[in-house]
């Protein structure tokens, strides 16, 4: 699973630099011994998380973050909520003009903003179209802003964020790209980390037993819902929250991420002052101006099989995140999920990109005929 053909750098700044923070595809010798037998690797073992610093310059990101301020209310009260007291803003490019109705649009979701003539974010929208090669069009969600504050402020300070699958209420998701607004200690921003509580950092070889022991957890949750979905639902519940039996659990990393970049001594080499637990070096990046985070949920398309047999598109259970409670200050952030439209080739070559767009179809139509 080349995870480094599916990225574009030539649609990056000449400023940015990549890392490989998680890669999880098959080593060359596994891929070639399945080969010689005559076989693909299908299952959905894999995932990558890919880290880009200075994804958006120092001017994009203040221009994006006072955007958010002054067009949609990040700060009042009529932003959106989500689990975890992260107010949220929605802006609308320039993809979706032609068919959008923003005051329809509003009474969903108060706090959006119609943006299409708004060259940074624009162009922020199609830096990460052409960096995970997912076109930019209207059948994706709307850009996010997410404010999350620590517990100092009154409007946030949740100590129970949720924890999410890509997939969570949109099956025909793909991909995510979270990039950092504000953030840091030089903006008094503490905390926040975005942990994937079931991956270390570097490759599978180097989890430990805490990190196989969580992984396995959220495996079977995949498993479970999956089972358990209608034939007609396309917007699986891939959360955990309190309430599930493994929630604080998956909950404590954060305070592991937290603790050992202020405190403890690691054997582990550090990624901007984050260690690992003594078992195992765990996957938290800090928030910090222009900095991005992308990973997948699906297996990206590769290949067929002899039969034409369609082998992508299987859910990858490994890519569960947690957007760690801020402790000091207010972290802004922009979030896009990335899909696919019903009539792109690599939709129709992916199992659930091709079903979950079938779905949707079936569950409008049943609507218009209520």
């Amino acid at each position: 699973m080349m995870w480094d053909k599916l990225f574009d750098v030539r649609a990056l700044p000449k400023e940015a630099d990549v890392f490989v923070c998680y890669d999880g595809r098959y080593s060359s010798k596994e891929e070639e011994a399945a080969a010689a037998q005559g076989k693909v690797k299908t299952d959905a073992v894999g995932g990558a998380v890919i880290l880009v610093e200075h994804f958006l310059s120092d001017d994009e990101a203040m221009h994006l973050e006072n955007m958010g301020w002054a067009k949609s209310s990040l700060h009042s009260d009529e932003s959106d909520v989500d689990h975890g007291s992260a107010k949220m803003a929605y802006y609308v490019g320039k993809q979706y003009e032609g068919n959008f109705d923003l005051k329809a649009v509003k009474k969903q979701n108060y706090a959006t903003a119609q943006a299409f003539d708004d060259e940074i974010l624009n162009t922020a929208e199609e830096r990460i179209a052409k960096f995970l090669k997912i076109p930019a069009t209207p059948n994706e969600n709307y850009l996010q802003l997410r404010l999350s504050n620590g517990p100092e402020v009154h409007s946030g300070g949740d100590k129970n964020p949720a924890i999410y699958h890509v997939k969570h209420n949109n099956l025909v998701r793909q991909a995510t790209a979270m990039v950092g607004l504000r953030g840091g200690p030089h903006t008094m921003v503490f905390g926040g980390e975005t942990v994937f509580p079931g991956l270390p950092r570097g490759t599978p070889a180097s989890a430990g037993a805490k990190q196989t022991r969580l992984l396995k957890k959220l495996k079977g949750k995949v498993s479970h819902i999956m089972r358990n979905l209608g034939p007609d639902d396309a917007w699986p519940q891939f959360r955990l929250t309190e309430n599930d039996k493994s929630y604080h659990d998956l909950l404590s990393v954060c305070n592991e991420a937290n603790s050992s970049r202020y405190h403890e001594p690691t054997k582990y080499p550090a990624i901007e002052g984050v260690h690992g637990p003594e078992e195992g070096p765990i996957l938290a990046v800090a928030p910090m101006p222009g900095r991005a985070l992308f990973w997948w949920g699906e297996k990206p398309y590769v290949s067929e099989t002899s039969d034409g047999k369609n082998i992508s598109g299987e859910i990858i259970p490994d890519m569960w995140h947690i957007t760690c409670p801020v402790i000091h200050g207010g972290k802004v952030a922009m979030v896009k999920y990335k899909n696919y439209g019903p009539d792109d080739e690599n939709c129709k070559r992916s199992r659930w990109c091709k079903e979950a767009w079938e779905r949707i179809g079936r569950a409008k139509q049943f609507a218009m005929e209520l």
